[in-house]
């Protein structure tokens, strides 16, 4: 049994005892510390410890930290470590220069020890991931005969990951199917708890297939994770979505993905008012199912994410009314093929939807499930599927 090593942070920054307190609390949390004392020193330290990841101060003599970031990226032996920037302002150029030059998040410079914990470690699980994907990638083209077994393996990590239950949520039920073509998949959903008015819900679809849509995927989990439940107010509210969307866009961007893209919804239903705010990059419109049968198309959408680095976002907000039910989906369902190349379609599932209307998520999903089948006619799906349902209760 192979046992891992503990991870490896470097903290850069030029106050003493502010380093001297990180220490403490990462050491306590099993981490191994090095020390940088400025930029110059962290750019050094960097390419002799190869620290999982850097904790990078933004102000600094000799080197700013944004700087010393670009010199890092442009670097192949240090351009993959994770960088979290540490600043006490949000809204400083020098931050926004670090996420151009490549930076992976930030923290307050008085932050809350589970949050800066919790972005390490999200931040530290990708890096894994990634590292294992790349490792996985190169076997795959020397040992051809592996290619089956690793690519299932690697399905099961990413559904390890991906895989949740649903919350209990009073007032409110969850249903949810994930269909992946593939052994691995660039469909996400997830619903999880922000405080205890809020939900957080998304259902995302990265471009292609295969490991690259899986990391991007995961890429998206990480994200939400560490970004939506604070806005940087004192008292740490939800981000709104559109905020959201815009951050993990210009994260996107800033990585080496090349022309792939995700197209998402991203809300937040606020418990005490039912209200549902959300924001649409790119992503087949959700659907709003009143309780006499009429479905309402949410036509509001913004431009996918990982393209554009300037796209804006906007965030849109409903009251879902007792009884009403909210249907978001990924485009694999409208465009499931027959044999003769024909498509399930649009008009199909809103045929379906309307047919179910007073159904609950549970049976509503896995009615257009079997619709989806049956119009296949047994033909193998080519695109991933996903639903993501709720209703007010």
């Amino acid at each position: 049994m192979t046992i891992s090593s503990p991870d490896k942070i470097l903290i850069v920054d030029d106050e003493v005892n502010y380093r001297m307190m990180l220490r403490g609390l990462l050491e306590k949390n099993g981490f191994i510390i090095f020390e940088a004392i400025d930029g110059e020193d962290g750019i050094k330290k960097a390419g002799e410890e190869k620290p999982s990841l850097i904790l990078m101060d933004v102000n600094m003599p000799k080197l700013k930290g944004c700087d010393a970031v670009r010199i890092l990226k442009n670097n192949e032996d240090t351009a993959d470590i994770p960088v979290i920037m540490v600043s006490a302002r949000e809204d400083s150029k020098d931050l926004l220069n670090s996420f151009k030059y490549g930076a992976s998040d930030y923290v307050r410079k008085v932050f809350h020890h589970e949050e800066l914990l919790a972005r390490i470690n999200t931040h530290l699980s990708i890096s894994h991931l990634r590292q294992e994907l790349l490792a996985a990638n190169m076997e795959f083209m020397t040992l051809n005969k592996r290619l089956e077994s690793d690519l299932n393996y690697a399905g099961q990590i990413q559904k390890s990951i991906l895989a949740q239950i649903l919350p209990e949520v009073d007032g409110v039920e969850f249903a949810s199917r994930y269909f992946p073509c593939d052994a691995t998949s660039g469909d996400h959903f997830s619903v999880f708890w922000l405080d205890e008015d809020n939900v957080g819900i998304c259902i995302a679809d990265a471009s292609g297939h295969g490991v690259g849509a899986a990391m991007l995927a995961v890429f998206l989990k990480g994200q939400l994770e560490t970004i939506c439940r604070y806005d940087g107010s004192a008292k740490s509210k939800p981000r709104r979505p559109a905020e959201v969307m815009s951050m993990i866009n210009q994260s996107l961007c800033n990585k080496a993905f090349g022309q792939e893209f995700i197209s998402a919804v991203y809300g937040v239903l606020t418990l005490s008012t039912m209200e549902f705010c959300y924001s649409n990059a790119g992503h087949p419109y959700p659907v709003l199912i009143d309780t006499d049968g009429t479905l309402v198309e949410l036509e509001t959408g913004n431009t996918i994410l990982g393209i554009f680095k300037n796209a804006e976002y906007i965030d849109k907000v409903i009251e879902i009314k007792k009884g009403q039910t909210i249907f978001l989906y990924t485009d694999g369902i409208i465009e499931a093929r027959k044999e003769d190349n024909s498509q399930y379609g649009l008009d199909n599932l809103m045929h379906y939807l309307s047919i179910g209307f007073s159904d609950a998520p549970e049976d509503l999903s896995e009615r257009i499930i079997i619709s989806v089948e049956d119009f296949c006619e047994g033909k193998n799906f080519e695109d991933d599927l996903t639903i993501l349902a709720f209703k007010h209760k």
